[in-house]
């Protein structure tokens, strides 16, 4: 993507190369740049702590980054 400069660029670009072969997020990135994007922050809301874990893949799944969860019989 670019040369990261602070360790923590570095790091979150290492989290990233993790995370590249189940979501393709390299390409992607590389895709959208063609069409000079204009980022806008997204937020978060949840009452409990110990409910984000669950909130975070309903949220991947809304995204599209996970399959659809099976209906139970």
């Amino acid at each position: 993507m670019h040369s990261p400069e602070r360790w923590h660029e570095r790091l979150l670009g290492k989290l990233v190369a993790l995370g590249n072969p189940f979501f393709q997020i390299e390409s992607l990135y590389r895709f959208n740049a063609k069409f000079h994007p204009r980022w806008e922050p997204r937020y978060l809301a949840y009452e409990r702590t110990r409910r984000l874990p669950r909130i975070g893949l309903a949220a991947m799944w809304v995204e599209g980054q996970l399959p659809k969860p099976a209906l139970r019989q």
